[in-house]
């Protein structure tokens, strides 16, 4: 579930994907995933573990409530 730190609303439909960018080894590295939550629920974002990914393993294992990092739309 993802949150806005600036308090601005944030409009979605379930399928559009959003650019997440994490700091992984001290290299930014963008990947798009898709928005798990209906309409009118909270912004969600569901993050699948691949064997060897190195984004898909450092937000599984590293990314916890309260991490900040910076969401494109």
């Amino acid at each position: 579930v993802l949150e806005v730190t600036d308090g601005r609303p944030v409009e979605f439909r379930a399928g559009q994907y959003l650019t997440h960018c994490f700091a992984v080894d001290g290299v930014t590295v963008k990947r798009a995933y898709s928005i798990s939550a209906a309409e009118g629920d909270r912004l969600a974002c569901t993050v699948k573990v691949i064997d060897g990914g190195v984004v898909s393993g450092f937000v599984h294992r590293d990314v916890a409530a309260g991490y900040e990092y910076t969401v494109l739309g």
